[in-house]
């Protein structure tokens, strides 16, 4: 099935240095994900966090995937429609070090 989300590019949540706070402006990104997710109940989304090589941290990378999906599913969306996984630094998606300091929601 080809969704919407597939035909566009992956939704990216950025955090600040050290943190997996899900900032006030990154909330339309989650909030439009729960909405697609609702809408599309056979639909499973990937949520991946990423750390930056200052920060180094897997444990941190997961973090923020984690508070990423639990606001999807508070916002209406179904657990089994969102995979965590984290990436910490082995993959690094960006030349900029900070832009790396992310979760990609892709299908």
């Amino acid at each position: 099935m080809t969704t919407l989300l597939s035909l566009i590019i992956p939704i990216a949540i950025h955090f600040g240095l050290n943190s997996s706070k899900i900032e006030e402006y990154q909330k339309l990104n989650i909030e439009n994900t729960a909405i697609y997710l609702k809408d599309n109940p056979d639909c499973k989304l990937y949520v991946i966090g990423y750390s930056d090589l200052v920060e180094n941290s897997d444990k941190l990378s997961e973090n923020r995937a984690e508070n990423v999906k639990k606001e999807i599913i508070k916002l209406g969306a179904h657990d089994n429609q969102l995979v965590v996984i984290e990436e910490g630094t082995r993959v690094q998606n960006y030349e900029k070090n900070d832009w790396n300091r992310v979760v990609i929601i892709t299908d």
